[in-house]
């Protein structure tokens, strides 16, 4: 394994070679099972899903971006209950402040969690997310660790791959393993349109990062129902 090949050396050799790794309890990975190096969690890193094993923060799939999210305490219905829906880590900031009591600063490029506790849906929202825009050396041969930006809203994931560039796009509802680009082999109209607007969306999104306000959805109406299109198999 390059993985196991990269860590055992930066850590003057593994008596057991490059074939065996040491896996804990709690998920954490050593590259060699009797040196207390470590190098990753399968809780939290992706194990070879798209090609790539354990460089974390690399790709944009869900294995590196998806976090479980678990509330518990007062003011948390203490029944338990799984939400489906996009919640993100600055969604946490006012989600905390509601159930403290205190009023969030407005306005915010996110929204409280709180409602949907309580049984009411979960409003929707986009996450983004951005890799690599720093040199890296990865771990796995061949990995593009070219700069990247992605959103995924509650159906459909988009990833802009900025050295080319390239944009994927994927259907959640249908294809949760992001396995089936909608976008590979197209030339229509649809498609082009897609490419064009979500190219331009991502990009929006990463220079109103800073900005204290709410950003437009990088899935628009327009986009949104351009990108059913292409799922339902159609076109515009």
């Amino acid at each position: 394994s390059p993985y196991l090949n990269t860590f055992s050396a930066g850590a003057g050799g593994c008596p057991a070679g490059s074939h065996f790794m040491g896996i804990r309890p709690n998920g954490d990975v050593t590259p060699c099972p009797y040196l207390p190096v470590f190098g990753g969690s399968l809780r939290r890193e992706s194990l070879t899903e798209h090609g790539y094993f354990f460089d974390h923060g690399n790709e944009l799939y869900a294995p590196s971006l998806h976090v479980p999210l678990i509330l518990a305490g007062p003011g948390i219905p203490a029944t338990g209950a799984a939400l489906d829906g996009v919640a993100r880590l600055p969604d946490l900031f006012p989600t905390l402040l509601e159930l403290l009591g205190q009023t969030a600063p407005s306005p915010l490029p996110s929204r409280s969690l709180v409602p949907a506790l309580g049984g009411a849906p979960l409003p929707g929202a986009d996450a983004f997310a951005e890799a690599r825009f720093q040199p890296y050396r990865p771990l796995t041969p061949g990995a593009d660790v070219g700069p990247k930006l992605a959103a995924r809203d509650d159906r459909f994931s988009a990833i802009l791959r900025l050295d080319g560039p390239r944009l994927e796009l994927y259907d959640l509802a249908a294809d949760p393993g992001e396995e089936r680009d909608l976008l590979a082999g197209r030339a229509d109209a649809a498609a082009a349109h897609l490419r064009t607007g979500l190219d331009a969306a991502l990009r929006a999104r990463l220079a109103a990062t800073s900005a204290p306000q709410p950003a437009p959805p990088v899935f628009s109406p327009e986009l949104r129902r351009l990108a059913e299109g292409l799922a339902a198999g159609g076109g515009p």
